[in-house]
């Protein structure tokens, strides 16, 4: 008598950002995610007014998160629009 085999199916996996429960656990995109997916690494910029985050995974995409992005110049002798 033989014994049956499971053939095709997908176990977990390192959580990555891509919409998917990689790992299984019936979250998606939850930490900790794989060191492929830049999540934490610095975004945006440090010149004039503006302020750099760091990337999130949201809803399957890396997204900066936290910064301060330009915005338009007004006359207030500051670098709004971080043009440099």
């Amino acid at each position: 008598m033989g014994h049956v085999t499971c053939v095709g199916g997908t176990g977990p996996s390192p959580e990555i950002c891509d919409g998917i429960d990689n790992d299984c656990n019936g979250m998606v995109d939850d930490g900790p995610l794989s060191a492929d997916t830049m999540i934490g690494a610095p975004c945006g910029s440090g010149v004039g007014t503006c302020q750099p985050g760091h990337f999130v995974c949201t809803a399957g995409a890396h997204v900066c998160n936290g910064g301060i992005t330009p915005i338009a110049e007004v006359c207030d002798g500051l670098d709004n629009n971080c043009d440099g």
